[in-house]
């Protein structure tokens, strides 16, 4: 894993738990311990496939099974100074196979700030977990301000995670409510 929480590029299930928080709910100690002191700016759009297709580097046969899928979600981000390519598989409760991979920083940066498409962003923040797992603090900005979400990948569906008594309801399986996808779809802002 990398400074600032990303746990790397290629292929993988990811197996991750997500919880809301309250804005004000964090005991302000959280952030102390939490990696840069002024967290990670990250910004995720959700474009199209014909679009994701041009930015994907690696050969699309590892990932047909994916592509169609219309629960597969295809994802651009800047994270920091790097940008990413990501296709998720559908959700099987808290699993889902990802394929990452780096790409051209100034390509998505193109992509994200023509406004064409969903995107959320946010500042994330790296709190150390027990088992050498991190917490990822996420606090949204912009359409979803104030909405704050803690996720963490586990190593297994059934690991025995102690949860903090700061972290609020698991939205795990709301994926259809507090997904970045679903969250860059319908916004806070735009809910009643």
């Amino acid at each position: 894993m990398t400074d600032d929480g990303h746990q790397g590029v290629d292929m993988g299930v990811e197996i991750e738990r997500r919880f809301l928080i309250q804005k004000n709910n964090p005991p302000s100690h959280l952030y102390v311990g939490a990696t840069g002191a002024g967290g990670v700016d990250i910004v995720q759009c959700y474009p199209p496939l014909d679009i994701w297709l041009k930015i994907w580097p690696r050969d699309i046969d590892e990932i047909d099974a994916l592509l169609y899928d219309s629960q597969t979600t295809f994802r651009l981000r800047i994270m920091g100074k790097q940008a990413y390519a990501t296709v998720k598989g559908a959700p099987n409760g808290a699993t889902r196979i990802e394929f990452e991979e780096e790409v051209d920083y100034n390509e998505v940066s193109l992509i994200i700030n023509s406004n064409k498409h969903p995107f959320v962003v946010k500042k994330r923040y790296v709190l150390p977990a027990e088992g050498g797992l991190n917490w990822e603090i996420d606090c949204f900005e912009g359409d979803n301000s104030g909405l704050i979400i803690v996720e963490i990948e586990i190593p297994t569906p059934d690991y025995p995670l102690m949860i903090p008594a700061w972290l609020g309801k698991e939205v795990t399986e709301e994926g259809e409510k507090w997904s970045n996808y679903a969250l860059a779809h319908n916004p806070l802002l735009n809910r009643t």
